[in-house]
């Protein structure tokens, strides 16, 4: 017999103050209805379904708003005083520019018509579209790690912080303007003109994969090109024509880019289905895929690593800290939707004493983020301490007193460790510096006479028992140091379980170059006495779990019923064989945790359908969604569960003052129930809970307002003392009343 499909979905739920990915949520909007909640400065305003009226923010400053994963927003609004941030998980359109110092992060799709301008701040880790001529202005700060279009001419203007990485495509013509260099890795393609002009430059770093700029019009380049040397990181730079003026500083390769398989899938058999696993080490797309007859979606686990960090220069200096890592279990994915996957790169080593190793780049999916790990310190006084990061890099070493010994830089974020701390030792002869922090461990300190080693890195939970792939993350680099009498000194990168990941330092005199980090592991390069190596790129994966559906279900349907104000649980099985029950489960939090609400005997053996029903009315009116499923379990205690069926309950505007109960506190020997503003009550049908929290609750429904204040009198005067919530609800409206009930 054939069983049915599960299909399981993010839901957006409004007062678990979750939607999603959303999260806090103060004011929710579904679709162009009224939005729900009170906006004051600082509102989390939270939107579902397709938004296309505009939202009136009453003058409010420091708003946040998310969209949430199926959902989409024009960007129409009005007494917009101020934006703090907008999270797009889903659809967003903006047309201009809003008030206040914002951030935009974009994890799906944006389509963006204004130029950006100064202190504000846009993270593209999806697909981003501008359909016409675009200007990054003075002290913006652009990153993009997915897919760009651009649809007109672009300027790249003074001052302006801007990372390409994954694909960007030009229409029109590109001009990189003074003091902007653009770190880049990926595919860089230009329809026009590419004119870089003095001081204005591109500078490649690692994706460990093959980076590529084609310009089809003239390329002029009066500023600087840097390729870093990363062909030594399997990252080389390739270019399709040479371009006029200025050199490009480093290694590259005229013609197009080898082809590169970045994307891997695996698939293992476990007890009961199947677990697909995809590792992305360049930015990417996941489409979930349609499930498969009597399949079920169980569970989506992702491990999100941030690129390592670039080791320091000199004769005393750091080892690149290693990539965040995040993990998360049980997310919520809706079958068939396109998710984008951003893969951050690394940071190339410093190739000047004045400055630390780069930092790496932040991998992301779906607002999983992980950022990079912080660059190596250098030999001098302005550059000897580590940078901090997902792992802190190095501290560098220098001989003037009293600033010789750098500092280590510091963990930031989830899994990570800082650096270890440069030193300073016996008269200034030795100068040694720290290991670069590892997910696994710190860095290790220098020593007199000993450069520290990097920290060592982890495996992930997501791969166990997946072959063929090396289980080993972020590992910190290595450093270098003096030592007198050996004339330079040098250590190893971190390793996690024999496997070494951070690159070693390299204190050969005047031409030691620091080793980079093990590929896509997200770990740190080591330091160089002539040049720092480069951390390695990150990596996400991402584990789906099916199952195969146990039970024989013909149907099974929730539905909510208006009238009743409660929800009509119906399931018809094709044939029974030992099923003692079934007991109900209900979610309200996009079927992350379940809770039992009622139980349903089962008839125990049939060789025909069996039809059943479940009446829930315990469930809080607040026009959420509500997820039911059936767990079946045997007479021999064996059970398996069915498909998750979804409810969407009317949105309901919760009121104040619209109804009162006098007097509160009672005893219930004098209690009344009434209508306080009748401007807001149309004759509608009533329904009434009382709701203890220990006891369960009472409900009554009618229009004969004197009955229902009867009935709820002698409820009250049958009741243990306590505090109890009395939720009134009539058409559309719901309001909750606090009873406190006393001798």
């Amino acid at each position: 017999m054939k069983k049915w499909l599960v299909f399981v979905c993010v839901f957006l739920s409004i007062y678990n103050k979750s939607y999603g990915q959303c999260s806090g949520c103060t004011v929710t909007i579904e679709g162009d209805n009224v939005p729900v909640g009170s906006m004051v400065n600082g509102s989390v305003v939270c939107i579902s379904g397709n938004r296309t009226s505009a939202i009136n923010f009453n003058n409010r400053n420091n708003i946040v708003i998310c969209i949430a994963d199926n959902s989409s927003w024009n960007g129409s609004a009005s007494s917009l005083s101020g934006l703090s941030r907008i999270d797009n998980y889903g659809s967003l359109s903006i047309g201009n520019d809003f008030n206040g110092n914002w951030v935009i992060n974009n994890y799906s799709q944006f389509f963006f018509n204004s130029n950006l301008n100064s202190n504000k701040t846009l993270n593209n880790y999806g697909n981003m579209s501008v359909p016409g001529n675009i200007d990054f202005n003075s002290n913006s700060n652009f990153l993009s790690n997915g897919t760009l279009n651009l649809g007109g001419n672009v300027n790249f203007n003074s001052n302006a912080l801007v990372t390409l990485q994954g694909n960007t495509f030009i229409e029109g013509t590109a001009n990189i303007n003074s003091n902007t260099t653009i770190n880049f890795s990926g595919q860089f393609n230009i329809a026009g003109n590419l004119q870089v002009n003095s001081n204005g430059g591109i500078n490649a770093i690692n994706s460990n994969q093959c980076s590529n700029i084609e310009v089809n019009g003239s390329f002029n380049n009066n500023g600087s090109i840097v390729s870093n040397y990363l062909s030594n990181a399997d990252s080389p730079l390739f270019i399709n024509k040479i371009p006029t003026a200025n050199a490009i500083v480093g290694d590259f390769n005229v013609g197009s880019c080898p082809s590169y398989d970045c994307f891997e899938t695996q698939q293992i058999s476990t007890s009961d289905g199947i677990d697909v696993i995809y590792i992305y080490r360049c930015p990417g797309q996941l489409k979930v895929p349609d499930l498969q007859i009597d399949q079920i979606l169980l569970d989506v686990m992702v491990a999100v690593v941030g690129g390592g960090a670039g080791g320091g220069r000199g004769e005393a200096a750091g080892g690149g800290g290693a990539g965040e890592i995040t993990t998360v279990d049980g997310l919520s994915l809706t079958i068939g939707q396109v998710y984008p996957v951003a893969v951050g790169s690394g940071g190339p080593g410093s190739s000047s004493t004045s400055n630390q190793g780069q930092d790496g780049f932040l991998s992301s999916f779906f607002g999983i983020t992980s950022i990079g790990g912080g660059g190596g310190g250098s030999t001098s006084s302005i550059a000897r301490n580590g940078r901090s990061g997902g792992s802190g890099g190095g501290g560098g070493a220098n001989n003037s007193p009293g600033q010789g010994q750098g500092s280590k830089g510091l963990k930031v974020g989830n899994i990570g460790n800082p650096g270890g701390d440069g030193n300073r030792g016996g008269n200034g002869n030795q100068l040694t510096g720290g290991g670069g922090g590892g997910a696994g461990s710190a860095g290790i300190n220098a020593s007199n006479n000993q450069p520290g080693t990097g920290g060592n890195g982890l495996g992930l939970n997501i791969l166990t028992n997946v072959p063929n792939i090396r289980n080993a993350f972020s590992g910190g680099g290595g450093s270098t140091g003096r030592n007198p009498a050996l004339g330079y000194g040098e250590s190893t990168g971190g390793f996690f379980n024999g496997i070494e990941l951070g690159g070693d330092g390299n204190g050969k005199f005047g031409e030691g170059v620091g080793n980079f980090g093990t590929k896509n592991t997200g770990s740190g390069g080591g330091a160089g006495n002539f040049r720092g190596g480069a951390g390695s790129s990150g990596i996400v994966i991402i584990r789906i779990a099916y199952r195969i559906l146990p039970l024989e279900f013909q149907t099974i349907e929730a539905n909510f019923q208006k009238e009743k104000k409660d929800v009509l649980l119906k399931w018809e099985t094709f044939e029974e064989w030992e099923t003692s029950h079934f007991e109900v489960e209900r979610s309200t939090d996009t079927v992350k945790s379940w809770v039992k609400i009622g139980m349903v005997e089962g008839i125990g053996f049939s060789a025909g359908p069996v039809e059943y029903r479940f009446i829930d009315n315990t469930f809080p009116i607040t026009g959420e969604n509500l997820f039911y499923r059936l767990k079946q379990i045997d007479f021999n205690g064996k059970f398996g569960y069915s498909k998750v069926v979804s409810v969407r309950l009317p949105s309901s505007q919760v009121t104040k003052n619209v109804w009162r109960t006098f007097p509160n506190p009672t005893s219930g020997e004098r209690f009344s129930f009434e209508l306080l503003d009748r401007s807001k009550y149309q004759n509608e049908k009533i329904h009434v809970r009382l709701i203890s929290p220990n006891a369960g609750f009472r409900a009554y429904f009618g229009t004969n307002i004197p009955r229902l204040s009867v009935a709820l009198q002698k409820a009250i005067l049958q009741s243990p003392n306590g505090i109890y919530v009395l939720e009134v609800s009539w058409g559309q409206n719901v309001e909750y009343i606090k009873v406190l009930v006393r001798d």
